[in-house]
C-alpha cells in the first residue's frame, strides 16, 4: 500500500527552483538555440498582454526566468552594469534582480514604444548571454547608460531600470496578467520615469521647449521702418538701405520661426505619444523627463509647452498640429497630480479614444490603474478573455452601477454590423478606429444629458448577451436628409453633383406670393422654430434671442446665405434638402426652405432681446445691421456645420399609435436628430432608465422571437419635448397617467 506524502510550500519552491536550474545549466552546456521573437508590425504599445504585439519579447527560453512570489509582490529589475572589459560592440551588459513591491531599492522606471520589430539589436544578459531587443530599446539603453555616468550625483556606474520587455516574462499569459496590476505601483514608487522620445533634432527640441516656448510662442514677424518726411536724397537712401536691412532680418526670423515649427511636428509626431499604456506611466509618476537624445526634458516643461498651445490653438500652422497627440497626457497628469479629482474608467475611454494599441483589450487594461471605479467594472485583467466578452461584461457593469442605460448611446459615426458585440454596448471597437471626429455631437455631448437614475434599469433574468429592459414605442422613421458629406482618408471631398430645379433666386418670391408665410399662426412659428432648433442642437450662443435665429435660419437658402458660405460640403447638403418635407400645424406638409420662411423678418434682430416679444421693423437694414447680420449668420453657420458633420441626421418620425389596440389617437410627424446608421422603418422607442429616446431595430428570429438592435440616440428640441413631457417622466421611473400605448419588456441583441 503507497502512501502520498504532501509537500510543504517551502519544500515544493525548493524543488522547483532546484529542477528550474538544472534545466537552465543544461540547456546553457548544450548550447541550446534560443527562440526568435515572433515577426511583427510596427506597435504602439509596451503591451503587458497575451499576443498584445506590444512588449519586446525577448528571445529566450521559460527557464531564462525564475518565477515571481505574487505573495510577496515581486517584480524583476534590470541592472545595468558597468563593462569592464574591452566592449568593441558597445553591447549593454545587464543582470536581472527580484524585489518586493512591498519594500522596493531605488530604481527607475522606462516608458518608450517598441517601434519596428523587424530591427533588433543585441544585449548581454549576465547567466544566459545574447537576447536580441528592438533597436529603440537598444538605443534607450544606451543612452539611459550614458545619462547615468554623466550624472555626478550617482556613487556607481549601476543603472537600475523596470523594462517591461525582459522585467515581465512575456511567455507566461498568468504572469502577464498578475503583472498588469501592478502597473500603478510600479511606476509610481519609481525614483522617476524616464520617457524614450528619440528625435533627430534633439538639441533643438530641448532649446525650443526649455526657451523658446517658455514665454509667448514664436511666430512670424515683421518689422517696418517709416519712410522719411523730407524730401532728402541722403535720407531716403539711409531709409532704402535700413528697410532692406529689415526684410533680411524679417526673412531670416520667418525662416527660423518656419524651421522651429517643423521640428516640434517632426517631435510630437512620434508614435510614443499615442501609446495608451504611456498614460498611466506618466500620470501617476512622481517625477517625470522625457529623454530626447542625449538632451533631459522635464515634463513640467512639456507641460508648459502643451498648455499654451492649448490656449491659442489658432496660433499654430495647420500642418504642425501634432502636439495634439500628445494632449491627453497633459489633461490626465494635472487632473491626477494636481487636482486630485478621482477619473472614471468611462471617462478615461472617452478621453484616449484615439491612443493606439495592437492589442484593443489594453485600452481598457492600460487605466484601470488611474480610475477610482476600474477594479469595480473590470475586477481581474485577464488576456484570456475575449475583447467582446470584456466590453460585455463591463457594459452591463456600468449600466447597473451607475443606474443607467444612457451609455448604448455611444455609437460612433458608422456603426460596424460584422463584429460580434452585443448592440446594447457602446461600440467602443468603431470608437477606437474612428478619426478625429468619430463621434456624433450627440454622443460628445453625454455629460450634459446622461442622468443617473434612482432604480436599477436592467430587468432580471439579462445575459451577457441579451438585456432586458422596459421600453414604450413612440413611432418609425418615414425619412430622413441625406448625410454631410465628410472628408475622405484622403482629405478631399468627393460630391455628386445631380440636376435640382432652382430655387435660389425664387426665395424672395415664395414670401411674396404665399399670405401663409406673412402673417403665420402660432402654430407654424413653433414648427419653424422647432426646425432650427433641432439642426443646432441647443448649440447656439446663450444670449441669442429666438429672433435672431429664426433670422439666420431664413438666409439659409438665398443669395445672401449663399454668399457667407465658404464650405462646399454644406452648400451642397443645403441644396439637396431644400425640398425635404416637414409636417407642421394641421398637418401642413410643406419644404424646409418654406418653414425657414415663415414670418421672415427683413431687417435682422440684435443678439441680446430687448424684450420676449420684439418684432423687427420690416424696413431696409442700415449698414451697421448688415454687418451684424453678417456676423451673427457666420456663427448660425458654423453650429449647423459642426452638427451636421459629425453625422447626425434630420428625420421626420411617424407617431403611429394605432400600433396599440387599446388607442384610437391620430397620427402625427415629429422631428429630430438621429444617428447616420439609421434606416427607414427604425423605431423610436423610450426606454425606462435611458434619459434620451433611443431607435431600435426589430429583428426577427424563428426560435428566440423579436429581439431588437441599438442603433443610437436621438436628439429632441425643447418645443417638441414639451410634448412629450409625459413620456421623459416616464423613463425616469415617474408613475404617469394617461401615457399613449403600453410598456412591454424588450430583449436587446
Amino acid at each position: 500500500m503507497s502512501s502520498t506524502r504532501v509537500l510543504s510550500r517551502a519544500d515544493y519552491l525548493d524543488r522547483r527552483n532546484a529542477l528550474r536550474q538544472s534545466e537552465t545549466e543544461n540547456g546553457q552546456a548544450a548550447g541550446a538555440s534560443r527562440i526568435p521573437p515572433r515577426p511583427r508590425g510596427p506597435a504602439y504599445d509596451s503591451g503587458y498582454g497575451e499576443d498584445s504585439g506590444y512588449g519586446e519579447e525577448a528571445n529566450v527560453k521559460r527557464s531564462f526566468y525564475q518565477p515571481l512570489d505574487f505573495d510577496t509582490f515581486e517584480i524583476r529589475l534590470l541592472r545595468i552594469l558597468e563593462d569592464h572589459r574591452r566592449n568593441v560592440r558597445n553591447v549593454i551588459t545587464c543582470s536581472l534582480d527580484h524585489i518586493s513591491l512591498i519594500n522596493p531599492p531605488e530604481y527607475t522606471a522606462l516608458s518608450y514604444c517598441w517601434g519596428d520589430a523587424n530591427k533588433t539589436v543585441p544585449i548581454n544578459i549576465r547567466g544566459w548571454g545574447e537576447v536580441q531587443v528592438s533597436s529603440n530599446l537598444g538605443d534607450a539603453l544606451v543612452h539611459i547608460r550614458h545619462m547615468g555616468q554623466q550624472d555626478p550625483r550617482r556613487t556607481g556606474k549601476e543603472i537600475t531600470l523596470w523594462v517591461d520587455a525582459l522585467c515581465i516574462n512575456q511567455q507566461d499569459p498568468v504572469e502577464r496578467s498578475q503583472q498588469v496590476r501592478h502597473m500603478r505601483q510600479i511606476y509610481s514608487r519609481a525614483r522617476e520615469v524616464i520617457s524614450w522620445v528619440p528625435c533627430s533634432s534633439a538639441d533643438a527640441v530641448e532649446y525650443l521647449i526649455k526657451n523658446q516656448f517658455h514665454g509667448r510662442h514664436f511666430e512670424a514677424t515683421r518689422t517696418s521702418i517709416p519712410p522719411p518726411s523730407a524730401d532728402s536724397g541722403i535720407e531716403w537712401g539711409i531709409y532704402e538701405a535700413k528697410r532692406l536691412f529689415e526684410e533680411e532680418e524679417n526673412s531670416k526670423r520667418n525662416g527660423w520661426v518656419e524651421q522651429g515649427w517643423s521640428i516640434m511636428e517632426d517631435f510630437f509626431s512620434h508614435d510614443y505619444w499615442r501609446r495608451v499604456w504611456v498614460i498611466q506611466e506618466v500620470t501617476v509618476a512622481t517625477k517625470a523627463k522625457v529623454l530626447c537624445g542625449l538632451f533631459e526634458i522635464p515634463w513640467e516643461d512639456i507641460d508648459t509647452v502643451l498648455a499654451k498651445l492649448k490656449q491659442d490653438p489658432e496660433g499654430v500652422p495647420f500642418d504642425s498640429r501634432t502636439y495634439l497627440k500628445a494632449m491627453h497626457l497633459m489633461e490626465f497628469r494635472h487632473r491626477f497630480q494636481v487636482k486630485r479629482e478621482p477619473i472614471s474608467l468611462l471617462d478615461a475611454m472617452r478621453w484616449t479614444y484615439q491612443t493606439e494599441a495592437t492589442d484593443p483589450r489594453d485600452k481598457i487594461f492600460a487605466l484601470l490603474g488611474l480610475c477610482h471605479d476600474g477594479p469595480t467594472y473590470v475586477p481581474v485583467p485577464n488576456y484570456k478573455q475575449s475583447l467582446e466578452e470584456i466590453i460585455a461584461d463591463m457594459s452591463r457593469a456600468m449600466m447597473s452601477f451607475d443606474r443607467s442605460l444612457d451609455l448604448m448611446c455611444f455609437k460612433g459615426t458608422s456603426l460596424q454590423e460584422d463584429n460580434q458585440l452585443p448592440s446594447w454596448t457602446p461600440n467602443w471597437v468603431n470608437l477606437w478606429s474612428g478619426s478625429l471626429h468619430s463621434m456624433t455631437v450627440h454622443e460628445a455631448r453625454y455629460a450634459d444629458w446622461h442622468t443617473t437614475f434612482s432604480f436599477n434599469p436592467i430587468l432580471y433574468g439579462s445575459t451577457s448577451q441579451i438585456l432586458k429592459v422596459e421600453g414604450l414605442y413612440h413611432g418609425s422613421i418615414t425619412r430622413f436628409t441625406s448625410e454631410l458629406v465628410r472628408p475622405g482618408h484622403d482629405g478631399k471631398l468627393t460630391l455628386t453633383i445631380e440636376p435640382r430645379e432652382p430655387w435660389i433666386s425664387s426665395t424672395s418670391s415664395l414670401f411674396k406670393s404665399d399670405p401663409r408665410l406673412i402673417d403665420p399662426p402660432p402654430n407654424s412659428i413653433n414648427t419653424r422654430d422647432s426646425i432650427w432648433q433641432t439642426l443646432t442642437m441647443g448649440l447656439l450662443p446663450p444670449e441669442w434671442n429666438d429672433k435672431a435665429a429664426a433670422f439666420c435660419f431664413s438666409k439659409l437658402w438665398t443669395p445672401e446665405g449663399r454668399g457667407s458660405m465658404h464650405n462646399i460640403a454644406l452648400i451642397e447638403w443645403l441644396d439637396r434638402n431644400a425640398w425635404f418635407e416637414c409636417e407642421g400645424y394641421q398637418k401642413l406638409l410643406q419644404s424646409l426652405r418654406w418653414w425657414s420662411q415663415v414670418g421672415r423678418p427683413f431687417t435682422p434682430p440684435p443678439m441680446l432681446p430687448v424684450s420676449k416679444n420684439y418684432e423687427p421693423p420690416r424696413r431696409k437694414p442700415s449698414q451697421g445691421e448688415e454687418d451684424k447680420a453678417v456676423l451673427v449668420l457666420d456663427t448660425f453657420i458654423e453650429t449647423l456645420d459642426k452638427v451636421l458633420k459629425s453625422g447626425m441626421r434630420l428625420a421626420a418620425v411617424r407617431t403611429d399609435w394605432e400600433h396599440w389596440e387599446d388607442t384610437t389617437v391620430a397620427n402625427w410627424e415629429q422631428l429630430v436628430l438621429v444617428h447616420p446608421a439609421v434606416k427607414e422603418s427604425d423605431q423610436m422607442w423610450f426606454i425606462k432608465g435611458c434619459s434620451v429616446p433611443i431607435i431600435l431595430r426589430e429583428v426577427r428570429d424563428e426560435k428566440e422571437g423579436v429581439r431588437y438592435k441599438v442603433i443610437g440616440g436621438v436628439y429632441v428640441s425643447e418645443i417638441e419635448m414639451e410634448n412629450l413631457e409625459d413620456e421623459e417622466k416616464w423613463t425616469r421611473g415617474e408613475a404617469v397617467e394617461g401615457l399613449q400605448g403600453d410598456s412591454i419588456v424588450l430583449h436587446l441583441c
